[in-house]
């Protein structure tokens, strides 16, 4: 529960603050961009363009149907994970309606992207499934000594996408920073009981 109510703390005191004054969230947008510039030559760019592909609406529905059939057999757990996602998807389109945040200027080689900023979409997604699927190493592989190696290269994947959703220009930091709390909060409100042996 305690995770539940940080990420949704952190998702409602951001959108407060974008509303009532936009201008806090300039500092930290800059900084994301100085750090991501350097990125943005096109042949690392072009790597982006490959992680942020992990994020993208076909790339995530398409890994989501092969864990769901994977899982099929356990049904609670397919039922977690379907809500959770949904409950992602949803409120990422809330946040995008509520602010109607216009995106930054897309690298001159992206499709021009026409839906709303913030929050990231791409970000949400990909921490809603890739957490999901690190839960699943997490309790289930507690004996396994890839565990480790396994939830070190699932957070690292949620970190790149995001981070590429910068780099390509395609999202502000602070948008960047909502997916990450409404991916978080959408996973942590439905797995706050931890899974059993019959999931």
């Amino acid at each position: 529960m305690a995770s539940s109510a940080f990420c949704a703390g952190a998702f409602l005191a951001t959108v407060f603050l974008f509303k009532t004054d936009p201008d806090d969230f300039l500092a930290l947008d800059a900084l994301s961009s100085k750090v991501v510039a350097p990125f943005q030559s096109f042949t690392p760019s072009e790597f982006f363009i490959a992680i942020t592909t992990l994020g993208s609406v076909f790339s995530v529905a398409l890994i989501s149907a092969l864990v769901i059939f994977l899982i099929r057999s356990q049904r609670t757990l397919v039922a977690r994970f379907v809500f959770a996602s949904l409950a992602s998807g949803l409120s990422v389109y809330a946040g995008k309606e509520l602010i109607a945040r216009v995106r930054p200027d897309g690298l001159p080689w992206l499709t021009q992207l026409h839906s709303y900023s913030f929050p990231s979409g791409h970000t949400a997604a990909a921490t809603t499934l890739y957490g999901f699927i690190a839960i699943i190493v997490y309790y289930r592989m507690r004996k396994s000594p890839m565990r480790t190696v396994l939830l070190v290269l699932l957070t690292s994947l949620v970190l790149a996408i995001g981070i590429s959703r910068i780099v390509l220009s395609a999202h502000y930091g602070s948008d960047v920073l909502a997916g990450f709390f409404l991916g978080g909060l959408s996973l942590s409100l439905f797995f706050t009981y931890p899974l059993t042996r019959k999931e």
